[in-house]
């Protein structure tokens, strides 16, 4: 129940944390970011209407819970302004790509960290 603490631990020792492959990429993601898995909530890809988007964007804002996001590349930039607007620049943010594979990238901070 509290294996991430662990794994915070490790990411804030910059250890690397290598998931491996389970029955999903965002599961595989999670125990290896460090963040609470406690609780969390899978949200998936966002509407594509801006006005929709910024609505669930705000419901998750008000969540205590980890939130996990499905980001196709080139919407990325536009995730992390909208976000970033939202939650606020200090919001902790993990990427992750790749998962379990040869070229698995994992970034973890704060959401202003991607503007600088």
């Amino acid at each position: 129940m509290y294996n991430h603490r662990l794994a915070k631990l490790c990411v804030e020792a910059n250890i690397s944390v290598i998931p491996i492959p389970g029955p999903c990429a965002f599961v595989a993601a999670l125990s290896a970011s460090g963040l609470s898995t406690e609780e969390f909530s899978f949200v998936g890809f966002l509407p594509k209407n801006a006005s929709a988007r910024r609505e669930r964007l705000m419901v998750s804002a008000n969540e205590a819970a980890t939130q996990i996001f499905y980001v196709p590349p080139h919407k990325l930039s536009l995730f992390l302004e909208e976000s970033s607007d939202i939650f606020g620049d200090l919001r902790r943010c993990v990427m992750a790509r790749e998962i379990t594979k040869m070229h698995e990238e994992v970034s973890i901070c704060e959401i202003y960290f991607f503007f600088s």
